[in-house]
């Protein structure tokens, strides 16, 4: 029998047994997964169905259990285990994702918004009734009892799920990191008894936070968005707002396909609402994505009225996709007065006279990427001699030490060239350029001892999605 405790010094002792645990178990918990393509966070049950010993050392070893989860539509026995690990794991600190399934998927419609008032409401508690069923006390004790070890806590429910932390109260005081993810009301009073918690991430539906967040929290958001005019209020049905977002820090807007694109829902009533067109001013925001997953004119249209509705004075990172009024781009750039140090434009039209304009008012930039699948009219010659350093004129981001040019292009590879020798005595000199594959030759013919320096590569994450994942790309460092 496999013995996992570390066994004594001795001669005649097995080499596998002198493997040290945590090894052993990190080997183990790989052949599981490459053999049976089981979830990483299932292989810890697996492994505790070998032997008792297995199964008595495995709830001493942190590194099996530094994170769990827990399905409440899972059987009496997985919840007995989890309550038994609970007891015996003494001192390790939890990572726990809390997943009551999801009767609906992130950004989709509520199931009510098709029904009159009276057939709504009997929809809603319907689903309240059976997600208060689902999470039942005999779910949340053994982790309410042991909520002091818990560091990081995400918990996945459904759209109409009021996220009740109430059992929790005064036990969770090493959270640093909550996630919520398709949930609707938190009551953020709750954080006053998490003295360590960070940071407070939110994920698919919008979330109604009944007070505002302390501002030592930092704020994420990943919010899909389909309708109305400020994805960043909801008005309950006496019309106040219930999102205070001014110490947001990051958000991602995920734009999603509806036909309903001019009406905003309220989450109580069922019924549509107007949102105010007024300014918002997030003081705090350092960082805001936009994602299109098809490009059409009204996407274009939304990110436009998002950045002419908004003014984020602290942002240092902003990713733009499908953008076709350059004017609101400028406008929102002005208006926020923001030192931006990466900007990414994706599938965006905008012609090379607009974007140097763009470009002037961003002396801070250290990244810049192009993205262009459709119409290059960005990068041309004349960006490239704009981006040239001359004595005699004002030099254009002169602190860029990225460029990327993902897609089609209409340049000659020797002004790409002139701009890099021009830039060669900077100090902050180029150190990073990725451009298209069939470009690669000539840049090598006519700077040699670049070639030296060039990799060959796929692209990974938002920049290969668009122009598909077999698109290469060369970096040169």
């Amino acid at each position: 029998m496999l013995h996992l405790h570390h066994p004594t010094a001795g001669a005649t002792t097995s080499p596998i047994k002198r493997l040290p645990y945590d090894l052993l178990v990190e080997i183990c918990q790989l052949v599981i997964k490459d053999a049976t393509g089981t979830d990483s966070h299932a292989a810890p049950l697996i492994l505790l169905l070998v032997c008792r010993e297995w199964r008595d050392s495995a709830y001493q070893c942190a590194a099996v259990w530094s994170t769990f989860s827990v399905d409440v539509f899972g059987g009496e026995a997985a919840r007995k285990l989890v309550s038994t690990y609970l007891r015996r794991s003494r001192g390790v600190r939890l990572s726990v994702h809390l997943d009551a399934g999801g009767w609906d998927e992130p950004g989709a419609k509520p199931y009510y918004r098709n029904h009159d008032a009276a057939g709504a409401e009997e929809h809603q508690a319907d689903i309240k009734h059976a997600k208060a069923r689902t999470l039942a006390p005999f779910v949340l004790a053994p982790l309410v009892a042991h909520a002091q070890r818990i560091s990081n806590l995400r918990w996945t429910g459904s759209y109409w799920d009021r996220v009740d932390f109430s059992g929790f109260r005064g036990r969770l005081t090493a959270l640093v990191e909550l996630d919520v993810c398709n949930l609707g009301l938190l009551d953020t009073r709750e954080f006053e008894f998490s003295p360590a918690l960070r940071s407070l991430r939110t994920s698919g539906r919008c979330l109604e936070l009944s007070h505002a967040v302390p501002s030592h929290i930092e704020i994420q958001s990943t919010l899909p968005w389909a309708g109305g005019e400020d994805i960043l209020k909801r008005f309950s049905s006496t019309a106040e707002p219930l999102l205070d977002f001014s110490s947001l820090t990051w958000l991602a807007c995920v734009l999603t396909e509806d036909d309903d694109d001019k009406e905003t829902w309220d989450v109580r009533s069922g019924q549509p609402v107007v949102v105010e067109r007024t300014l918002r001013v997030l003081p705090q925001l350092k960082s805001w994505s936009f994602e299109c997953h098809n490009i059409k004119a009204r996407q274009s249209e939304r990110v436009r009225r998002l950045l002419d509705l908004h003014s984020t004075p602290a942002l240092e990172t902003l990713d733009v996709c499908c953008l076709a009024s350059p004017t609101s781009l400028r406008a929102f750039i002005t208006r926020s007065n923001c030192q931006l140090t990466r900007l990414a434009l994706r599938q965006c039209r905008i012609r090379v006279g607009q974007f140097i304009d763009i470009l002037r008012l961003l002396p801070a930039l250290e990244s810049l990427v192009i993205e262009n699948g459709v119409i290059p009219t960005m990068i041309t010659d004349r960006l490239f001699e704009s981006l040239c350093n001359s004595v005699d004129r004002l030099e254009l981001v002169p602190r860029l030490r990225e460029l990327r040019i993902v897609g089609h292009y209409m340049f000659k590879v020797a002004k790409l060239v002139e701009m890099l020798e021009s830039r060669d005595g900077s100090v902050f000199k180029l150190v990073e350029l990725v451009i298209p594959l069939n470009a690669v030759d000539e840049l090598c013919r006519l700077r040699p001892k670049i070639r030296q320096r060039v990799r060959v590569g796929v692209l990974q994450g938002k920049e290969s999605a668009p122009m598909g994942r077999r698109k290469r790309a060369i970096v040169v460092v």
